[in-house]
Protein backbone atom coordinates (compact mmCIF):
# COMPACT_ATOMS: atom_id res chain seq x y z
CA UNK A 1 0.00 0.00 0.00
CA UNK A 2 1.44 3.13 -0.98
CA UNK A 3 1.32 5.64 2.36
CA UNK A 4 2.55 9.56 1.36
CA UNK A 5 4.27 10.44 4.52
CA UNK A 6 5.78 13.72 5.58
CA UNK A 7 9.48 13.05 6.22
CA UNK A 8 12.38 11.00 4.76
CA UNK A 9 13.01 7.24 4.98
CA UNK A 10 13.33 6.47 8.60
CA UNK A 11 10.96 9.19 9.64
CA UNK A 12 8.78 8.98 12.71
CA UNK A 13 6.15 9.24 10.14
CA UNK A 14 7.76 6.32 8.14
CA UNK A 15 8.01 4.19 11.21
CA UNK A 16 3.99 5.30 11.90
CA UNK A 17 3.34 4.01 8.77
CA UNK A 18 5.28 0.34 9.31
CA UNK A 19 2.93 0.39 12.09
CA UNK A 20 -0.48 1.25 10.41
CA UNK A 21 0.18 -1.73 7.72
CA UNK A 22 2.94 -4.08 8.71
CA UNK A 23 4.76 -5.13 5.82
CA UNK A 24 2.97 -3.87 3.37
CA UNK A 25 3.69 0.02 3.63
CA UNK A 26 5.19 1.66 0.43
CA UNK A 27 5.95 5.10 1.61
CA UNK A 28 6.18 8.03 -0.95
CA UNK A 29 7.82 10.73 0.54
CA UNK A 30 6.66 14.25 0.69
CA UNK A 31 8.35 17.47 1.91
CA UNK A 32 5.26 19.03 3.43
CA UNK A 33 2.03 17.83 4.79
CA UNK A 34 0.28 19.98 1.55
CA UNK A 35 2.03 17.65 -0.20
CA UNK A 36 0.94 14.62 1.66
CA UNK A 37 -3.06 15.64 1.09
CA UNK A 38 -2.80 16.60 -2.46
CA UNK A 39 -1.11 12.69 -2.84
CA UNK A 40 -4.32 11.20 -1.60
CA UNK A 41 -6.52 13.36 -3.10
CA UNK A 42 -5.21 12.61 -6.79
CA UNK A 43 -5.27 9.04 -5.83
CA UNK A 44 -1.02 9.18 -6.31
CA UNK A 45 -0.97 7.82 -2.83
CA UNK A 46 -3.96 5.24 -1.33
CA UNK A 47 -3.81 6.77 1.79
CA UNK A 48 -1.55 9.86 4.02
CA UNK A 49 -0.65 9.80 6.93
CA UNK A 50 -0.21 13.35 9.09
CA UNK A 51 0.74 14.32 12.49
CA UNK A 52 -0.98 15.98 14.50
CA UNK A 53 -0.76 16.62 18.24
CA UNK A 54 2.24 15.74 20.22
CA UNK A 55 2.26 15.41 24.16
CA UNK A 56 4.79 17.85 24.46
CA UNK A 57 4.24 20.55 21.69
CA UNK A 58 0.54 19.89 21.83
CA UNK A 59 -2.01 20.31 18.38
CA UNK A 60 -0.20 21.43 15.37
CA UNK A 61 -2.69 23.83 14.20
CA UNK A 62 -1.74 23.86 10.32
CA UNK A 63 -2.08 20.52 10.00
CA UNK A 64 -5.89 20.63 11.31
CA UNK A 65 -6.07 23.58 9.12
CA UNK A 66 -5.44 21.41 6.06
CA UNK A 67 -7.91 18.71 7.14
CA UNK A 68 -10.48 21.53 6.34
CA UNK A 69 -9.13 22.60 3.32
CA UNK A 70 -8.78 19.11 1.99
CA UNK A 71 -11.98 16.66 1.42
CA UNK A 72 -10.33 14.25 2.86
CA UNK A 73 -11.49 11.24 5.80
CA UNK A 74 -9.74 10.35 8.69
CA UNK A 75 -9.73 6.80 8.80
CA UNK A 76 -7.51 5.83 11.94
CA UNK A 77 -5.77 7.64 14.28
CA UNK A 78 -2.26 5.87 16.29
CA UNK A 79 -0.35 7.01 18.72
CA UNK A 80 3.79 6.66 18.64
CA UNK A 81 6.68 6.83 21.12
CA UNK A 82 9.17 9.34 20.10
CA UNK A 83 12.60 8.42 20.87
CA UNK A 84 15.01 10.89 19.98
CA UNK A 85 18.69 9.82 19.90
CA UNK A 86 21.94 11.53 18.45
CA UNK A 87 23.16 9.78 15.26
CA UNK A 88 26.59 10.09 13.65
CA UNK A 89 28.95 8.22 11.59
CA UNK A 90 30.79 5.14 13.12
CA UNK A 91 33.92 5.79 14.80
CA UNK A 92 32.66 8.95 15.77
CA UNK A 93 32.72 10.27 19.33
CA UNK A 94 30.53 12.87 20.69
CA UNK A 95 33.49 15.07 21.36
CA UNK A 96 34.02 15.31 17.78
CA UNK A 97 30.74 16.64 16.57
CA UNK A 98 30.20 20.83 16.01
CA UNK A 99 26.98 20.51 13.99
CA UNK A 100 23.62 18.78 15.30
CA UNK A 101 21.13 18.81 12.33
CA UNK A 102 17.57 17.69 12.52
CA UNK A 103 13.53 19.36 12.56
CA UNK A 104 13.04 22.49 14.57
CA UNK A 105 10.28 20.67 16.89
CA UNK A 106 13.37 17.25 17.59
CA UNK A 107 15.26 19.89 18.87
CA UNK A 108 13.00 21.75 20.56
CA UNK A 109 12.11 18.04 21.88
CA UNK A 110 15.89 18.06 23.18
CA UNK A 111 16.80 21.44 24.15
CA UNK A 112 18.08 20.21 27.50
CA UNK A 113 20.60 17.91 26.52
CA UNK A 114 21.85 20.80 23.33
CA UNK A 115 21.95 23.12 26.57
CA UNK A 116 23.86 20.74 28.21
CA UNK A 117 26.26 20.12 25.35
CA UNK A 118 26.98 24.20 24.72
CA UNK A 119 29.89 23.60 21.82
CA UNK A 120 26.86 21.77 20.02
CA UNK A 121 25.43 24.35 17.03
CA UNK A 122 22.07 23.85 15.89
CA UNK A 123 20.73 23.65 12.48
CA UNK A 124 17.20 23.86 11.25
CA UNK A 125 16.55 21.32 8.68
CA UNK A 126 13.10 19.80 6.91
CA UNK A 127 13.06 16.39 8.38
CA UNK A 128 14.93 14.22 10.62
CA UNK A 129 15.76 10.99 8.76
CA UNK A 130 16.43 13.33 6.06
CA UNK A 131 19.57 14.96 8.34
CA UNK A 132 20.51 11.13 9.06
CA UNK A 133 20.63 10.74 5.38
CA UNK A 134 22.67 13.53 4.59
CA UNK A 135 24.77 12.80 7.10
CA UNK A 136 25.58 9.12 5.43
CA UNK A 137 25.81 10.59 2.07
CA UNK A 138 27.97 13.05 2.64
CA UNK A 139 30.17 10.99 4.94
CA UNK A 140 30.24 13.93 6.95
CA UNK A 141 32.13 14.07 10.12
CA UNK A 142 31.80 16.56 12.87
CA UNK A 143 28.20 16.57 12.37
CA UNK A 144 25.58 14.95 13.91
CA UNK A 145 21.69 14.49 13.76
CA UNK A 146 19.05 13.61 16.01
CA UNK A 147 16.62 11.09 14.74
CA UNK A 148 14.77 8.32 15.87
CA UNK A 149 16.51 4.60 16.12
CA UNK A 150 14.92 3.53 12.55
CA UNK A 151 16.50 6.46 10.83
CA UNK A 152 19.93 5.02 12.41
CA UNK A 153 19.43 1.59 11.73
CA UNK A 154 18.28 2.45 7.24
CA UNK A 155 20.90 4.93 7.19
CA UNK A 156 24.05 3.16 8.69
CA UNK A 157 24.67 5.54 11.75
CA UNK A 158 25.77 4.85 15.58
CA UNK A 159 23.87 6.68 18.13
CA UNK A 160 26.08 9.05 20.34
CA UNK A 161 23.68 9.43 23.22
CA UNK A 162 20.11 7.41 23.24
CA UNK A 163 16.88 8.95 24.64
CA UNK A 164 17.68 12.61 24.69
CA UNK A 165 14.21 13.79 24.51
CA UNK A 166 13.26 16.19 27.43
CA UNK A 167 10.95 13.58 28.65
CA UNK A 168 10.50 10.31 28.67
CA UNK A 169 6.71 10.20 27.88
CA UNK A 170 6.92 12.04 24.16
CA UNK A 171 4.17 10.80 22.50
CA UNK A 172 2.69 11.62 18.63
CA UNK A 173 -0.58 11.23 17.49
CA UNK A 174 -0.95 10.71 13.44
CA UNK A 175 -4.19 10.24 11.65
CA UNK A 176 -4.59 8.09 8.60
CA UNK A 177 -6.13 9.97 5.79
CA UNK A 178 -8.24 8.43 2.67
CA UNK A 179 -9.74 10.08 -0.08
CA UNK A 180 -12.97 7.95 0.69
CA UNK A 181 -14.99 7.65 3.82
CA UNK A 182 -14.05 4.53 6.31
CA UNK A 183 -16.54 1.43 5.62
CA UNK A 184 -17.58 1.59 9.02
CA UNK A 185 -15.89 -1.41 10.78
CA UNK A 186 -15.15 -1.55 13.65
CA UNK A 187 -17.77 0.61 14.27
CA UNK A 188 -16.54 3.80 15.25
CA UNK A 189 -16.49 5.32 18.83
CA UNK A 190 -14.36 8.64 17.90
CA UNK A 191 -15.27 11.27 15.35
CA UNK A 192 -13.16 14.47 14.20
CA UNK A 193 -15.56 17.65 13.35
CA UNK A 194 -15.01 21.26 12.26
CA UNK A 195 -17.57 23.94 12.91
CA UNK A 196 -17.71 27.89 12.47
CA UNK A 197 -19.03 29.86 14.91
CA UNK A 198 -20.54 33.63 15.00
CA UNK A 199 -18.61 35.85 16.60
CA UNK A 200 -21.01 36.18 20.00
CA UNK A 201 -20.10 35.94 23.25
CA UNK A 202 -21.26 32.52 24.15
CA UNK A 203 -21.55 30.73 21.49
CA UNK A 204 -18.87 27.86 21.88
CA UNK A 205 -20.00 26.97 25.14
CA UNK A 206 -23.50 26.74 23.68
CA UNK A 207 -21.99 24.16 21.07
CA UNK A 208 -20.00 22.69 23.50
CA UNK A 209 -22.94 22.14 25.98
CA UNK A 210 -25.05 20.71 22.75
CA UNK A 211 -22.19 18.06 22.54
CA UNK A 212 -22.54 17.06 26.51
CA UNK A 213 -26.42 16.66 26.03
CA UNK A 214 -26.11 14.12 23.47
CA UNK A 215 -23.80 11.94 25.66
CA UNK A 216 -20.47 12.38 23.91
CA UNK A 217 -17.13 13.59 25.93
CA UNK A 218 -14.74 16.05 24.16
CA UNK A 219 -11.19 15.08 23.88
CA UNK A 220 -9.71 17.70 21.78
CA UNK A 221 -10.64 21.00 20.73
CA UNK A 222 -8.40 23.64 18.59
CA UNK A 223 -9.26 27.15 17.08
CA UNK A 224 -8.20 27.87 13.65
CA UNK A 225 -8.02 31.73 12.37
CA UNK A 226 -9.84 32.06 9.06
CA UNK A 227 -7.50 34.13 6.75
CA UNK A 228 -10.23 36.54 5.12
CA UNK A 229 -12.09 37.01 8.45
CA UNK A 230 -9.79 38.30 10.93
CA UNK A 231 -10.81 37.26 14.99
CA UNK A 232 -13.04 35.16 13.39
CA UNK A 233 -12.36 30.94 14.05
CA UNK A 234 -12.76 27.30 12.25
CA UNK A 235 -12.97 24.81 15.81
CA UNK A 236 -11.54 21.34 15.22
CA UNK A 237 -13.16 18.79 18.02
CA UNK A 238 -12.42 15.56 18.70
CA UNK A 239 -15.25 13.68 20.45
CA UNK A 240 -15.90 10.02 21.73
CA UNK A 241 -18.91 7.95 22.93
CA UNK A 242 -19.48 4.80 24.48
CA UNK A 243 -23.07 4.82 23.50
CA UNK A 244 -23.89 2.94 19.96
CA UNK A 245 -25.28 5.03 17.69
CA UNK A 246 -24.47 8.70 19.92
CA UNK A 247 -22.43 10.16 16.83
CA UNK A 248 -26.05 10.80 14.48
CA UNK A 249 -27.47 13.15 17.57
CA UNK A 250 -24.41 14.61 18.51
CA UNK A 251 -23.71 15.95 14.67
CA UNK A 252 -27.71 17.45 14.52
CA UNK A 253 -27.00 19.49 18.29
CA UNK A 254 -23.51 20.57 16.95
CA UNK A 255 -25.65 21.43 13.56
CA UNK A 256 -27.66 23.82 15.41
CA UNK A 257 -25.41 25.63 17.02
CA UNK A 258 -22.60 26.09 14.59
CA UNK A 259 -22.20 26.77 10.82
CA UNK A 260 -20.17 25.02 7.77
CA UNK A 261 -20.36 21.62 10.32
CA UNK A 262 -17.65 19.00 8.60
CA UNK A 263 -17.51 15.04 9.63
CA UNK A 264 -13.90 15.10 9.22
CA UNK A 265 -13.92 11.14 10.03
CA UNK A 266 -15.46 8.90 12.20
CA UNK A 267 -12.86 6.04 12.67
CA UNK A 268 -12.22 3.38 15.78
CA UNK A 269 -10.13 5.13 18.86
CA UNK A 270 -6.05 4.59 19.35
CA UNK A 271 -4.86 3.33 21.80
CA UNK A 272 -3.19 5.79 24.12
CA UNK A 273 -0.31 5.01 25.78
CA UNK A 274 -0.02 4.81 29.26
CA UNK A 275 2.16 7.93 30.72
CA UNK A 276 4.04 7.19 33.70
CA UNK A 277 3.45 9.51 36.67
CA UNK A 278 5.65 10.81 39.41
CA UNK A 279 5.09 8.71 42.79
CA UNK A 280 4.74 11.24 45.76
CA UNK A 281 4.73 10.96 49.46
Amino acid sequence: MRIAIQGGIGSFHHEAADRFAPGAAEPMVCRTFSAVCEAVRTGAAARGLMAVENSLAGGIVANFALLGEYPLHVHEELYLRVEQHLLALPGQRLADIRTVHSHPVALLQCSRFLAAHPHLECVERWDTAASAADIRCGSLCGTAAIAGPLAAELHGLAALATGIQDHADNYTRFLVLAAAPPAGDPPPDKASVQFRLPHRPGTLAAALAALRRAGVNLTFIQSLPIAENPYEYVFHVDIEWERPGALDPAMAALSGRAAAVRLVGAYHRGCRPAVARAVTS
